[in-house]
């Protein structure tokens, strides 16, 4: 795998319940699991990993992952890679049954011939949602693909929040007055949306909401000078990357969270948002409508055009029982489909329907 629970990114959360479920099938049928991290250590070994089985940390060598890999190919009767990229080099070789994890990033038309191929070779792949899994499909027609929702990383369940609302004020924002973003910034990821987000703020009518941006990267520097240059500077504030509790902090005492991103695989921001009540507003493309409902627990736009932005955000100030109400059934949809429980429950069936009497 890429990393688990020191690593940071969206895939490094999702492993942490996908870590868990192959865990928990393996102890059923009496297997025993070896871990290979690239970006890790040994020392990165989770407390809760059972003392039988084995964690090797690469270092970020990816020689040293390779070499850790082909030494276990063949006493393996099953292997779970977390990201197709991560089987270049020994993908062929590999003679027992193979689960790659599909993410939606990795899957387009200049897709890699050995990524390719080595979809089209595993017994199985896993994706974030059935988008990811429509697009393997659309590229890959052979592939058996099923796919297994994600679900809140165990680490943001159990997450504290930095402090209270009051500790808001060190930006000079109030709980419920201001929306949020969070994301990384790259120029090579710009239909993350954040541009559209800020020019729709300048067309809403509550001109005293604010828009707080977490998160780093290339872009950074173009969308300051678009919030300046926009009259917005004051009501624009970029945080930079903040820890997990400043990030709790800021997720709770928001309106709403809004990424009118075209290019979600799943979406894990908005469960993170949803845990905390909070509406979420997202483009109607990708695997965003399989995480937020349109008027039950968000609002999900026709395209990412400002004024369509401007719309959905006038309708969340403007109606203080619809946001409540949405606010509440994102809480419910959390617990009821996206707890860490559920997403690692989703893995472990589909593990067992497909592995567990041929192990």
């Amino acid at each position: 795998m890429t990393g688990c629970e020191q690593t940071d990114g969206g895939i490094a959360a999702s492993n942490q319940n996908f870590l868990r479920a192959v865990v928990t099938f393996a102890d059923s049928i009496n297997a025993i699991v070896d871990v290979v991290s690239l970006h890790e250590s040994g020392d990165a070994r989770p407390e809760w990993l059972m003392p039988q089985f084995r964690f090797v940390g690469a270092r970020g060598s990816r020689l040293a992952m390779l070499w850790s890999v082909i030494m276990r190919i063949r006493r393996s009767s099953l292997i779970v890679v977390d990201h197709v990229g991560l089987t270049k080099g020994w993908w062929r070789i590999v003679r027992n049954r193979l689960v790659i994890i599909g993410h939606g990033s990795e899957v387009h038309w200049r897709m890699q011939s050995f990524a390719r191929r080595a979809l089209a070779r595993a017994d199985l792949i896993l994706t974030n949602s059935e988008f990811t899994a429509r697009q393997i499909r659309l590229r890959i027609p052979s592939a058996n693909v099923e796919a297994t929702l994600l679900g809140l990383p165990p680490s943001k369940s159990t997450g504290k929040i930095a402090g209270t609302t009051e500790g808001l004020q060190r930006w000079g924002i109030q709980s419920n007055r201001y929306l949020f973003i969070v994301g990384r910034m790259d120029k090579t990821e710009a239909n993350k949306g954040h541009d559209a987000l800020i020019s729709a703020l300048a067309l809403a009518r509550d001109r005293d909401l604010r828009l707080v941006v977490a998160g780093e990267g290339t872009w950074l520097p173009e969308l300051r000078e678009q919030a300046r240059s926009s009259g917005l500077e004051d009501r624009v504030i970029f945080v930079g990357r903040v820890a997990d509790s400043t990030l709790a902090l800021l997720y709770s005492g928001c309106l709403a969270f809004v990424l009118p991103s075209a290019q979600e695989g799943f979406g894990l921001v908005f469960v993170e948002a949803m845990s905390f009540g909070k509406p979420c507003v997202a483009l109607n493309h990708g695997g965003a409508p399989e995480v937020v409902e349109n008027d039950v627990s968000g609002i999900l736009l026709a395209s990412r055009r400002p004024e369509h932005i401007a719309r959905a955000i006038d309708k969340l100030t403007m109606d203080a029982d619809f946001t409540t109400k949405i606010g509440h059934k994102a809480k419910q949809t959390y617990l009821s489909r996206f707890t860490p429980e559920h997403a690692q429950s989703r893995v472990v069936h589909a593990l067992t329907r497909h592995f567990g009497d041929s192990l």
